[in-house]
């Protein structure tokens, strides 16, 4: 014999049923519009979102070519030069103290500077010294005197004719030697000594006031264009 549903069991399908048709008719509601409050005064504009406003691109101040300020600065621009020689670091001292207001940036060097003090006129130098004291033979039969034998250094073995201070003295050796049948060659002797530099860096307005400055400060400076890359 089948036993008939309880009254507990009767509500509990009588609430499911409830609740599904209740569902079944909020799907079928349409979505209410957003309300917008309008302003109590007509003058005043309404609220917008910010994700409502349309986005505007703008460039920063620095960037804008359309912005004007009445106390803006223009860049600064610099120009280089390269001044000297001087004969010391202390006469660059000199020369710097009354620039310390004028220059934006300032760099010393120190260079080596040469130049062609003599020419040396020589036999280049031979594997022995015996076959460097046979060349010195020919030499005093063919009757040219003024040659030695280097004995030692760098240069040993070499037979030298001669050091002159005037090129073309030296050429004129040199050619003589040659129509007797000797492989003489020639070299420039340089002298060499340190000298320093100043570079230096000046608003571009100002740069023709450098040459007078340096005339004041050491007469003897010249001062060149120079790349500022530094």
């Amino acid at each position: 014999m089948i036993s008939s549903p309880t009254p507990m069991r009767w509500l509990f399908f009588v609430m499911l049923a409830a609740n599904l048709a209740f569902f079944a008719w909020l799907r079928q509601q349409p979505v209410p519009k957003p309300v917008r409050f309008a302003p109590t005064d007509p003058n005043v504009p309404g609220l917008r979102l910010l994700s409502e406003a349309e986005p505007v691109n703008r460039l920063p101040e620095w960037q804008n070519p359309t912005s004007n300020h009445n106390n803006a600065v223009s860049p600064v621009v610099p120009v280089c030069f390269r001044t000297g020689p001087f004969a010391s670091q202390a006469a660059i001292n000199q020369v710097l103290e009354p620039l310390q207001d004028f220059v934006i940036k300032t760099r010393t060097r120190r260079e080596t500077a040469s130049q062609e003090a003599g020419y040396w006129v020589f036999l280049p130098a031979t594997d022995t010294r015996a076959e460097a004291l046979k060349a010195a033979r020919r030499l005093s039969q063919a009757g040219v005197r003024d040659y030695y034998v280097v004995t030692a250094g760098a240069h040993e073995n070499t037979v030298s004719l001669g050091l002159y201070r005037d090129k073309d003295n030296a050429m004129a050796r040199l050619e003589n030697l040659r129509q007797h049948g000797f492989d003489a060659q020639w070299e420039a002797r340089l002298e060499q000594w340190p000298e320093y530099w100043l570079d230096v860096a000046v608003a571009s307005d100002q740069a023709d006031k450098l040459p007078q400055l340096l005339t004041d400060a050491a007469p003897a400076a010249r001062a060149f264009a120079a790349s500022c890359d530094w």
